[in-house]
């Protein structure tokens, strides 16, 4: 992700509620507008890199002391043979 470039972005969107179809008077009202705030694309790589690196924190030693396990009792094994 780009550093400088964190940040927020606003998303608008505007509902339009659709009156009664039977009733032929009636109009479109314009309805609530609602404005989202999300994380723009170089925070929401920055959240994904530390997601995957805080994982890979706890996934990589284990996944390194399950093979060193498995290596010592296969050579134990082989030795007693």
């Amino acid at each position: 992700p780009k550093f400088e470039e964190l940040g927020f972005r606003e998303v608008k969107w505007h509902q339009s509620v659709q009156p009664n179809p039977e009733d032929k008077n009636a109009s479109t009202v314009e309805g609530l507008a609602w404005k989202y705030v999300l994380p723009n694309e170089s925070l929401a790589l920055l959240i994904v890199w530390s997601f995957l690196a805080g994982f890979s924190e706890r996934l990589v030693p284990n996944i390194l002391s399950s093979t060193d396990k498995t290596l010592t009792d296969a050579t134990q094994r082989s030795l007693s043979k």
